[in-house]
């Protein structure tokens, strides 16, 4: 139980908003969870949600058209981190 509360709170905090700066037209969701190994079901279901929040929405968020970036980070620490980085940058 206690796993899964990890997993679910690790694939939560894998979701960052990235607006480019100067630039209000588009928002882009980095999202980072586990799609890959024993745990993919849970990460899957948990991208699947996401993404049908934002068809919900209408593909908008706050009013402004969203892109949603998937990332699997292969349950590895490194491999996150640089996933993070790369939705920072």
């Amino acid at each position: 139980m206690n796993r899964i509360l990890t997993l679910l709170l690790s694939a939560a905090a894998g979701v960052v908003v990235v607006i480019p700066a100067g630039a209000a037209d588009r928002i882009t969701l980095g999202f980072m969870t586990t799609l890959s190994g024993p745990n993919a079901i849970i990460g899957t279901e948990i991208r699947d949600g996401m993404q049908l929040a934002v068809d919900q929405l209408g593909g908008k968020i706050g009013g402004l058209p969203a892109r949603v970036i998937v990332e699997d980070d292969q349950q590895k620490a490194d491999v996150a981190r640089q996933l993070a980085d790369k939705f920072v940058k």
